[in-house]
């Protein structure tokens, strides 16, 4: 396996947190995952933006974990191949995700004693990493913002009742 020369390196010290944030946007019918990573004076992590296929679900995330670098392109990688790689990761580990522009590694290490645990690479799928991707401009009536836990809550309990639909109505007096 070639080692991977990072631009940029994440550092995830809870990576419990981070597998639930991509199992949430994996309950949108979204394959492809574009992560932009971001350090700046108001945020530093990651930010997903993508609208699915059908173009009725919004999907604007941000994760805040630790970046060291100085160059950041958006990387794009397979949803189902990331979850895949983060299956195996326990709560008591560390992830340094490093990206050199062409592969993206996801090292899994003991947070205590730094030994290395896991190690997956993912291709990325898009060649031009440079061009940043952008959701068409678009005005809304209602901006609903929902905490995570109870989004997670909400979708838990339409799965168990086995809805393959979610709706929601604003009401307006």
């Amino acid at each position: 396996m070639k080692r991977v020369r990072a631009k940029f390196t994440l550092r995830i010290a809870q990576p419990q947190s981070v597998k639930t944030f991509f199992e949430m946007i994996h309950a949108v019918p979204i394959n492809e995952l574009a992560i932009q990573v971001e350090k700046s004076d108001d945020f530093t992590g990651m930010i997903v933006e993508k609208i699915d296929a059908k173009k009725t679900c919004l999907v604007n995330a941000r994760y805040m974990c630790d970046v060291e670098g100085t160059d950041f392109p958006s990387m794009s990688v397979s949803l189902k191949d990331l979850l895949i790689c983060l299956k195996g990761v326990a709560p008591h580990y560390v992830l340094e995700v490093e990206f050199d522009g062409e592969d993206v590694a996801i090292v899994a290490r003991d947070a205590i004693t730094r030994v290395k645990i896991n190690n997956c690479v993912l291709r990325t799928l898009s060649d031009d990493m440079d061009e940043r991707l952008y959701l068409p401009e678009q005005s809304y009536d209602y901006i609903v913002q929902i905490d995570r836990h109870t989004l997670s809550k909400i979708i838990n309990q339409a799965s168990d009742l086995n809805a393959d639909t979610l709706r929601f109505r604003i009401f307006t007096s």
